[in-house]
This record gives C-alpha cells, structure tokens and sequence, in this order.
C-alpha cells in the first residue's frame, strides 16, 4: 500500500512539473501593429491587404516585402478555426503545386505552434499557424536562413 501511495505521488509530481514547464512555453501572436512595426525596422515594404482579401474570415492582412530577398503574409484571423481552416488551404495548395517533386519538406504540428516547410530549388517556404493567425513567408534560396531570423523575430 506504501508504495503505490508513493508511485501516486510520484505520478502527480511529475505531473504538476510537466503542466508547469508547457505554460513556459506558451506563445502569443504579435499584433498587426508589432508586424509592421518590426519588418519596417528591417527595411521591408510593409502594406495592408486587408482589402483585397476579401475574406470573411481576415480580421487583418499585411504583407511586407523586400522584393529581392523575401515576402511575409500576416494573417490575423477572427478566430482559431479560421486560421486553421486558412494554414490548411495554404499547406495544402503548396502541397498540390510541389509536393510530387523531388523537393524537401518538413511537418510540426503541436498544441502550441504548427508549421510547414519546403524547400525547393528555387524557393522557399514556411507556413506557420500560431492561435488565429498564420505566417506565410516565401524566400529566396540564399535568403532561407536570414528569413528564419525575422520569423524567430517574430516570435514564431
């Protein structure tokens, strides 16, 4: 009796501990203002799309660019179902576009962040969906690595 008490304690110990460090890792989505306001201050071109949209779904859309290097498309959606409802379009259209090729590409899906990657041979991309909103970055091959510091950036 003894030791299943202490194997109990141990169980719940463990997993007060585990349920602690995940609430470490919980992200927050930057908001549409912190977006423009950091790809402004790395010299992008920053505009709203909201507009040309023309999605229900879409509370915002800002798309900053450096037409030589990369583009990245904020979506701020209404709500978590939309944002995954619009990660799951954008995965798979570049599923459909490239997907039976020899190229490369990478799934993570978890409870806090999912995202998909693939690299080709003259592009790349990253979609990544964080609570109601979704990341959509596309660079050139000799920008892959410098994208993925302004996506770090961004808190992604």
């Amino acid at each position: 009796m003894c030791k299943n008490l202490k194997n109990v304690c141990l169980l719940v110990l463990v997993w007060a501990m585990l349920l602690s460090l995940s609430a470490c890792g919980v992200k927050e989505p930057m908001s549409g203002e912190e977006f423009v306001n950091l790809t402004e201050k790395l010299g992008l071109t920053v505009t709203d799309e909201t507009e040309k949209a023309a999605n229900d779904s879409f509370e915002k859309v800002y798309v900053a660019v450096d037409e030589e290097k990369y583009s990245f498309e904020y979506y701020i959606c209404k709500s978590d179902a939309h944002a995954q409802g619009a990660y799951k379009y954008a995965v798979d259209n570049v599923k459909n576009l490239y997907g039976n090729t020899d190229n490369v590409a990478v799934e993570h899906n978890n409870p806090l962040q999912s995202s998909y990657a693939l690299t080709a041979e003259d592009y790349f991309v990253e979609i990544i969906l964080l609570k109601n909103t979704v990341l959509f970055v596309t660079a050139y091959p000799d920008y892959k690595t410098e994208s993925g510091f302004i996506i770090q950036k961004m808190g992604f």
